[in-house]
């Protein structure tokens, strides 16, 4: 119950960072397309060897805390604190936070996420849908419970991919969340996620 309500706050979190861009991108006059035109074109490369570092794309950065790094837009602002955010003024956003080590993700499924999960999201007002969990290793050998879904607050609908690996004594959730779609932020992130310690 514990991972569900860290999980469950981190979620607050990242609704509020998504909605109150979202109520500053209304404010402003037709964003040019030609940036999530040119975002979903870029990705991750990586080299042929199966564990191999990532190559950061063109107008990303590397955020680095220790434990863990991947890729994200150059210009998006970071904001510390407890949960860590990552954003743009269009409402996409990715948020950063761990937990005790725990495998409880490790043997998660899609009918888990439906059981223990999605009734705690449709708890706090949200609408769920087309989840999926997946189990994966990324092209720099970090293993990663990979769970997306759609979520709607507020009549605001959202795409939210959470990557979760446990690293040390402390299991991260990397959660990308698209009010504006962007598959290569997603793509770049899971691509780039990697295992410090």
């Amino acid at each position: 119950m514990k991972k569900l309500l860290s999980l469950a706050l981190c979620l607050i979190m990242l609704l509020s960072v998504a909605l109150m861009s979202c109520d500053n991108t209304d404010n402003q006059t037709n964003e040019t397309s030609a940036e999530s035109t040119s975002a979903e074109t870029t990705s991750a490369a990586t080299t042929s060897d199966e564990t191999s570092a990532p190559v950061i794309p063109d107008g990303y950065k590397v955020y680095n805390d220790g434990y863990i790094s991947f890729a994200y837009p150059d210009t998006w602002s970071k904001e510390n604190g407890s949960v860590v955010t990552l954003s743009k003024s269009n409402g996409n956003n990715i948020t950063v936070v761990y937990e005790d080590k725990t495998d409880y993700y490790e043997k998660m499924t899609t009918a888990i996420f439906r059981s223990d999960l999605k009734p705690v999201y449709e708890s706090m007002g949200m609408t769920i849908s087309g989840e999926k969990v997946e189990q994966t290793t990324n092209n720099s050998g970090t293993k990663i419970t990979k769970v997306s879904y759609t979520a709607i607050v507020n009549g605001v609908s959202m795409n939210q991919t959470a990557y979760i690996t446990t690293i040390g004594n402390r299991t991260y959730t990397v959660t990308v969340t698209e009010v504006t779609p962007d598959t290569a932020l997603a793509n770049n992130v899971f691509n780039s996620l990697t295992a410090l310690k």
